[in-house]
């Protein structure tokens, strides 16, 4: 063989291997995209970036495509010196102007059903110390009109999860931050993954699911299960009993179709031995009184188990039969009021092993409690915004709630959806002609468009509209 031939072979065999490392890191790349109904988004995190998130691998986008307003920071160098960070908590979005500030979240599912999930990491990113022994920083959360729940960071090297399952009701989802008075809003991470319809069925167009407790029961020691192990990123964390004794099957426990728990939470389990046929018993308290769902979720570690399980010392399911490698969950079909929850789970007489717990959730109920502007009001002013880029903080509903409408709109509260009944685009850098959304606005009785520039005749048509009163 001559030595061109040599190089020849040798030039076709580094091809061909680059070739194959192409074919391979497109592959990994593709693999790492997140799963259809996800959105994972890094607050502060640099216009137009993304990255691979290294323990999920799931990708992570920038937030700038759905917020308009807010400030950049990253967290104080005090904490990432020598100290191993989550890539998603480097950077933050800060509020400081406006009562309201929201983001748009978009494209959904009209009445899909969405995990959604907003954290918070202070970490001192304004250099002012707002957080400390004797200081913290409060502000409301909204899931579009409704207020989600008030954020409390009195910890600033404290991770801050929300978490809400919640049933949208358009391509849309607003996520906004109200400024209360004290301390500045800011957030770092917004999180969204779709969930099966049959999922969680509390859930629906009038009321959300709150998150309180997440637990699977694993030592302390054990990991913290999520996505890829979870197929819809519920975060389970370790929590049990010293007294009780831990069970553990390596192979695959079949989730139930309703809940879908994964089968690596599934595959653990707790049983008391030091009782009579190994009856379960536990209490949960929580901070206040509030309307809760209790589920929970056994997997069939081995042997078959017969048993009942009492809520507050009253029945609340059984008997109960659970096979080997199978599952089952027990639920509350009503909310209980009260402050904690009181759980006995009992084995039958003819039960030939002790019941056996893997894993619990604990939700408050979120009601629907404002109404949202009048559909066709609303998609006439979205269209103004949009056909003039205003440059006003219209960020969420214009209406509701309440206290927080645009500014500029007026709007009156009917029995049955509020109304836009005044306008007030006046000094507002407005230019070309007169749109056709505004007649749209129905109930507009106040229309300022004042000390702008817009050009062409009024519209006869506007000047007809039935309820405007003042032009």
């Amino acid at each position: 063989m001559t030595q061109d031939q040599t190089t020849s072979m040798s030039f076709s065999l580094m091809t061909g291997w680059w070739f194959i490392l192409v074919l391979f890191i497109q592959a990994g790349q593709f693999n790492c995209q997140s799963p259809e109904g996800y959105l994972n988004i890094d607050c502060g995190l640099a216009s137009s970036q993304s990255y691979i998130d290294d323990t999920t691998r799931l990708e992570y986008v920038s937030d700038d495509q759905f917020v308009q307003t807010g400030r950049i920071y990253n967290i104080s160098e005090t904490y990432t010196i020598n100290r191993s960070m989550d890539k998603q908590y480097l950077s933050l979005r800060s509020f400081p102007n406006g009562s309201r500030n929201c983001y748009v979240i978009k494209p959904m599912v009209p009445s899909g059903k969405y995990l959604v999930r907003a954290s918070f990491l202070y970490r001192n990113y304004d250099g002012l110390n707002s957080v400390g022994p004797s200081s913290h920083i409060l502000f409301d959360l909204y899931i579009g009109i409704n207020l989600w729940d008030t954020v409390n960071i009195t910890n600033a090297s404290q991770r801050y999860q929300y978490e809400l399952i919640t049933v949208v009701s358009s391509d849309f989802m607003s996520i906004c931050l109200i400024n209360t008075g004290s301390g500045t809003p800011f957030i770092s991470l917004i999180e969204t993954r779709q969930l099966n319809a049959t999922m969680y069925m509390a859930a629906n167009s009038s009321q959300s699911l709150k998150l309180i407790e997440r637990s699977y029961l694993a030592k302390r020691l054990d990991p913290i299960i999520r996505y890829p192990d979870d197929a819809y990123d519920r975060i389970w964390n370790p929590w049990f009993v010293e007294e009780w004794h831990q069970w553990h099957r390596s192979d695959h426990v079949e989730a139930s179709t309703m809940f879908e728990v994964p089968s690596y939470v599934l595959q653990f389990a707790a049983s008391n031995i030091t009782t009579t046929k190994g009856s379960i018993y536990f209490k949960r308290e929580y901070p206040q009184i509030d309307k809760r769902y209790l589920f929970l979720h056994s997997g069939g570690i081995a042997g078959h188990r017969t048993f009942n399980v009492y809520l507050d010392n009253i029945l609340l399911a059984g008997p109960i039969f659970l096979a080997s490698a199978q599952s089952t969950t027990v639920d509350t079909p009503e909310p209980s009021i009260t402050l904690g929850f009181e759980v006995l789970m009992e084995a039958t007489s003819d039960s030939t092993s002790e019941p056996l717990l893997s894993a619990l959730e604990v939700y408050s109920l979120a009601t629907e409690a404002e109404v949202a502007t009048d559909e066709d009001d609303f998609n006439a002013i979205m269209k103004i915004k949009q056909n003039y880029t205003v440059k006003k903080n219209w960020m969420g509903d214009p209406c509701s709630p309440k206290n927080y409408t645009w500014d500029g709109v007026g709007c009156k509260y009917t029995a049955r959806t509020p109304i836009i009944i005044s306008l007030n685009l006046s000094s507002s850098s407005l230019n070309g002609s007169i749109s056709d959304s505004f007649f749209s606005l129905k109930s507009i009785q106040i229309l300022d468009l004042s000390n702008n520039r817009l050009s062409g005749d009024v519209p006869d048509s506007l000047a007809n509209m039935p309820s405007l009163q003042v032009l």
